[in-house]
């Protein structure tokens, strides 16, 4: 579980990533992100009612997703606002697909320590 400090919250902050934010997309996702003011990451992840009705499945997903960001918080470089917004697929996916997705993309926007 990601900490508060860790999560966007405000409705201001998802507007200003949409907004002036850098994306990159994928089969399973579309990764935005902007530079912040500060020493850690920021994240959001969005779900919508589009990939399923059940709140259980659109939870898991989730729940999946902020695993491998926890996960490989060493990994990713700090000081950005992400959003993570998932597509339809991604209900069929395993969890190795997913964080291997997850790795590419980052590795793509360049925030992938070395």
């Amino acid at each position: 579980m990601l900490k508060k400090l860790n999560r966007l919250t405000k409705n201001k902050e998802f507007e200003t990533l949409f907004k002036k934010g850098k994306s990159k997309h994928s089969k399973l996702f579309k990764i935005i992100i902007l530079k912040n003011n500060s020493l850690f990451n920021k994240y959001g992840v969005i779900v919508s009612n589009k990939i399923s009705n059940k709140a259980v499945v659109r939870n898991k997903i989730k729940r999946r997703i902020k695993y491998v960001l926890q996960k490989h918080k060493t990994k990713i470089k700090q000081g950005y606002d992400i959003v993570i917004i998932t597509y339809p697929i991604v209900v069929k996916e395993s969890f190795k697909n997913i964080e291997s997705e997850l790795a590419h993309i980052f590795t793509c926007l360049k925030l992938i320590k070395k």
